[in-house]
């Protein structure tokens, strides 16, 4: 039975990887920074001073798998850092703040690996680096396992730079502050990290693709794909579409550049003719004034703002075809939220449209940064809104595929195929 540590200095999906390994006796110890306890003095006063839906997700860091196998670092750095993360908008302080916060955390996970019996250790892109250095500089036995969440950060960092270069491109500013997260020199440190590891764990296929292509070997990459919570969508009920009734799109996530929310705007000014309104979910940043206007501007595009997770069921069901243009993505849990609510996609070959879509069953798979062929999508739904029931049941039976009992099958299986 392997000893696995897994560490991480906030959370993603790393609660359903303990899990996993807990179920299989392999979980040695969780190494986090914030962990709620409500008998700590910390968190009694921030229960006091917190809104709501801040205080909802910090019961959320709670695990009772991860209990007992708790250890905590610099919890103090990591609370300071999701305050910060909330209030620098301009991405100023927290950069530099999850740099140091990723060293700190690094160095206490590599002192314990160092002092314990330990096989192997999973980190998640971007936070690794400091702890894989070290292990590598001293030559450690033990086992470095990245979890890839996303799209490698150096292949982010050329994307971004190709949309900046382009003439005619709109939202510099937002693109621009998102180059502040993979700066050059950040990306030669996430470089090292990809070189660091010994395994990978591949969330998409086309994540799987890119590493390959970054001179990987493919038996390195394991192929681990997330889950949803498919019980808490329900699949629509379908009515038959009218030729005069308004077709219903709907975006779902943070409402920036790289999501390439500038093509989709362009896409739905052009066919303002069209009976068709597209439904924008997510958080957007007060001081992307023109993104803003050009939202504001258009009589077929309605602006939600952020939702709260319990609300979501109702906003998949009331939309008829679900748009992820991405630049770049790792996992889109949007993407199978929407699928796992029975309605048809429109997505990019960079979000993990290899994994979900077939063309002309699910939804369509188009190129990024490309506002003729989201017209051409939209168009085709449109002229075929009669494909669309059919296309959304296809939609929902391959969500099902996606649950978080399938993610701990495969992460199982993928961990016995790592040699220790």
């Amino acid at each position: 039975m392997k000893k696995i540590v897994i560490a991480h200095p906030l959370q993603q999906h790393s609660y359903r990887t303990a899990e996993a390994l807990d179920n299989e006796g392999m979980l040695k110890k969780y190494i986090t920074t914030v962990y709620y306890d409500e008998n700590k003095k910390i968190y009694k006063i921030l229960e006091k001073i917190l809104k709501k839906d801040n205080i909802k997700r910090m019961h959320g860091r709670k695990n009772n798998h991860v209990e007992k196998h708790l250890k905590i670092y610099n919890e103090l750095l990591g609370l300071l850092y999701l305050f910060i993360s909330k209030i620098d908008k301009h991405k100023i302080i927290e950069p530099k703040l999850y740099t140091f916060l990723t060293n700190k955390f690094g160095k206490n996970v590599y002192k314990y690996i160092k002092n314990n019996d330990v096989d192997c250790v999973i980190m998640y892109d971007i936070t690794a680096y400091k702890c894989f250095s070290l292990l590598q500089k001293h030559k450690s036995k033990c086992v470095k396992i990245l979890d890839m969440s996303n799209t490698p950060a150096p292949t982010i960092r050329k994307i971004i730079l190709n949309e900046i270069s382009k003439k005619d491109i709109k939202y510099k500013k937002s693109l621009q502050k998102r180059m502040k997260s993979y700066s050059k020199k950040r990306c030669e440190r996430y470089q090292k990290e990809l070189d660091y590891a010994d395994y990978f764990f591949a969330l998409s296929k086309d994540v799987k693709k890119i590493l390959i292509s970054n001179g990987i070997e493919e038996d390195r990459i394991l192929y681990v794909p997330l889950g949803v919570d498919i019980s808490t969508f329900e699949c629509k009920e379908y009515i038959q579409k009218k030729d005069n009734d308004k077709l219903q799109f709907l975006f779902v996530g943070r409402v920036e550049a790289t999501k390439g929310i500038f093509y989709l705007i362009q896409a739905f000014k052009e066919l303002k003719d069209l009976n068709i309104e597209l439904t924008i979910v997510g958080g957007i940043s007060s001081k992307d004034n023109e993104l803003l206007d050009d939202i504001n501007n258009c009589d077929n595009i309605v602006y939600c703002g952020l939702k709260q997770k319990s609300e979501m069921n109702d906003v998949f069901k009331k939309s008829d075809v679900y748009i992820m243009p991405s630049l770049f993505e790792g996992f889109s849990l949007s993407l199978i939220e929407a699928m796992s609510s029975g309605v048809p996609v429109i997505t990019t070959k960079n979000s993990m449209a290899d994994d979900v879509v077939e063309n002309g069953k699910e939804g369509f798979v188009i190129d990024s940064a490309s506002t003729e062929q989201i017209k051409e999508k939209i168009l085709w739904f449109y002229n075929n809104r009669d494909k669309i029931p059919e296309m959304g049941k296809n939609a929902r039976k391959l969500a099902e595929q996606y649950t978080w009992k399938n993610y701990k099958s495969n992460l199982s299986k993928a961990i016995r195929k790592i040699k220790i």
